[in-house]
């Protein structure tokens, strides 16, 4: 039996493969020319600058694993995603300005691109988050209800009963609590 994602699911599911695909081309894209060394990278004009390189193999890395949390449900994932995805995105803006060749300057506006598709998921798990959250608050205001009504029930049984009043109740008149 195969059983339906959720659309929460399934939004988790396309933000992790988004940022894994970009992360794996980062990825590579950085990794390729390393072996090269510094003083190669610095002399050749079809290559970022080594700096540049290395970071974009950590920026790769964290994005797998903030993937990978996404995929487990886990927030520190959504979180670690969107931080990789906007320092990616903003760093991309001087490739999309100063890259000397057109594969550069098309990975950097692909990395741009990326950043403000993060920006609108962002967006969406916050709106789902926020709904999520006033439904709990719905459900324990509901509970609440249910709790306060019993406990008056309760009270206004015992009332006619006894003719007494609960020590202390949440609806008991703060004058007539301690009244023998």
């Amino acid at each position: 039996m195969v059983m339906a994602a959720t659309p929460v699911r399934r939004s988790a599911l396309a933000a992790a493969a988004v940022n894994a695909v970009i992360s794996v081309i980062g990825l590579v894209v950085s990794i390729a020319p390393l072996p090269e060394g510094a003083d190669a990278v610095a002399q050749s004009n079809d290559q970022p600058p080594f700096a540049a390189l290395v970071f974009g193999v950590i920026l790769g890395v964290l994005g797998l694993v903030g993937s990978f949390g996404i995929l487990r449900g886990e927030r520190w994932g959504s979180i670690l995603t969107i931080a990789v995805r906007g320092i990616d995105g903003v760093l991309s803006v001087f490739g999309v300005l100063f890259a000397e060749s057109a594969s550069l300057r098309a990975l950097a506006i692909l990395s741009v691109c990326a950043y403000y598709m993060g920006r609108v998921v962002e967006m969406r798990a916050s709106v789902l988050w926020t709904r999520r959250l006033m439904e709990r608050e719905q459900e324990f205001i509901g509970q609440y209800v249910q709790l306060l009504s019993k406990y008056r029930a309760v009270r206004d049984r015992h009332f006619e009963m006894t003719g007494e009043y609960f020590e202390g109740g949440p609806d008991v008149d703060p004058d007539k609590r301690y009244q023998a």
